[in-house]
């Protein structure tokens, strides 16, 4: 069943003058405007894709927080434990220890679960490296999606 399309005049007149000929009312050109213009439902399809891109772009800029965040946080811990394992009365297990408390108090603890240490250089001119290997969580709540490691190091002074 097709619909008869609505008829507007320039004129303002909304298309209730009469004519003689058909198109013409009192010298004015009628023009005809249907719905049949294909354009139903755009809106809908449109606010669908857009809303995809912009749910998509969040999700990607707290994926990125969140990696950011991990990693500045295990790299200030693996840093502030190398220092603390390279103090006089201190050795690298106090360090790799404080590294891990550190990172199970700002983070969870299954960031803390790889911890090593390294000594680089000679015996007088030593540097305690302090390394942490951790999982990038999805969106800070989910699994590990890649790994990230980090060090820390420290000048031992003799």
């Amino acid at each position: 069943m097709r619909r008869r399309p609505a008829r507007f005049s320039r004129d303002g007149a909304g298309g209730t003058g009469q004519s003689d000929e058909v198109g013409e009312t009192e010298g004015t050109a009628e023009t005809e405007v249907t719905a049949e213009t294909g354009e139903t439902g755009a809106a809908t399809a449109e606010f669908t894709m857009v809303a995809a891109v912009l749910v998509l772009l969040t999700v990607t800029i707290i994926q990125l927080a969140v990696f950011v965040h991990v990693r500045n946080t295990l790299i200030d811990a693996a840093s502030t434990g190398a220092r603390f394992g390279a103090l006089q009365d201190r050795g690298p297990e106090d360090g790799v220890q404080r590294t891990r408390d550190l990172i199970s108090q700002s983070l969870a603890d299954e960031h803390a679960e790889e911890v090593s240490y390294e000594y680089l250089g000679d015996e007088g001119e030593r540097t305690l490296r302090v390394t942490v290997r951790s999982q990038v969580p999805v969106l800070g709540i989910g699994p590990g999606v890649g790994s990230v490691e980090v060090t820390g190091s420290a000048y031992e002074f003799e």
